[in-house]
């Protein structure tokens, strides 16, 4: 098997005392508190080793920051790296499970992306990772063992969803403004059931990714020049979403 050292990218993001969490009268803020797992756990340490030197990629700590500092991985292309005989180790050189690795390492929370069905009509997939709610639910399950909180990020997408690429899901294509609002609420409650159903705990849920310009495009889409209805409308599935996290994890976090 093809040795592969892996370099996972961070996402670091410090919360202001209060964030955002929905429409519901006189509930506007909240202060944020998260608890993290902490449970002992029996380290999976593999049979492979590697001696190469790679004290030049090490990214050393930031001093002085605050206790309440998310340190975040999104890890979505693990699943599909791990898939191709990828082998993930330790500082020591060792093989080691990478999520026990990120946790030793002082990440707390794991981030997954979601696509609706990332897969054309032969089954092949697009690419990315090829993420897919239950690809997700298996990696945020490791990374829940190895005390990370869950961050799901839901792209309402088959693809990347960006400031330039909002691709409606193939299987909402016909449907109208209306019916894609329910559709948003129904997608991202039976998403999270599906983690609630294997012991997930999600922690926080990102309503959409990058919807600088909108979302579900061409529907969704925020024309700048006579924005009209559109924030308005965006408003409607943003709030959808939340809707629809709140019936599964009424705690939950939006980020």
């Amino acid at each position: 098997m093809k040795r592969l050292l892996i370099s996972v990218f961070a996402f670091i993001f410090l919360f202001p005392t209060f964030i955002i969490t929905g429409c519901k009268d006189k509930e506007y803020f909240r202060e944020i508190k998260f608890t993290y797992p902490n449970k002992p756990y029996e380290k999976i340490i593999g049979s492979k080793t590697v001696n190469e030197d790679f004290e030049d990629i090490i990214i050393n700590p930031i001093s002085n920051l605050r206790d309440d500092f998310i340190m975040g991985v999104d890890g979505s292309m693990i699943y599909e790296v791990e898939a191709q005989g990828g082998v993930y180790y330790n500082s020591e050189g060792k093989e080691q499970d990478v999520y026990q690795i990120m946790n030793e390492n002082g990440v707390n929370f794991f981030r997954v992306r979601v696509w609706n069905n990332p897969y054309d009509k032969f089954g092949d997939g697009y690419g990315g990772g090829n993420v897919d709610v239950n690809k997700a639910v298996s990696m945020s399950k490791r990374a829940q063992d190895a005390n990370m909180n869950i961050l799901v990020d839901l792209h309402y997408s088959d693809f990347w969803a960006d400031p330039e690429t909002q691709t409606i899901p193939k299987s909402w294509a016909s449907k109208t403004k209306d019916e894609l609002v329910q559709e948003v609420k129904k997608f991202t409650a039976d998403t999270l059931k599906k983690f609630k159903n294997k012991g997930v705990n999600v922690a926080m849920i990102q309503i959409g990714n990058e919807i600088n310009n909108g979302m579900l495009w061409p529907v969704g889409k925020i024309n700048w020049s006579e924005p009209g209805d559109d924030f308005a409308y965006l408003a409607k599935l943003i709030s959808a979403g939340i809707e629809g996290a709140k019936e599964v994890f009424p705690d939950i976090y939006t980020a």
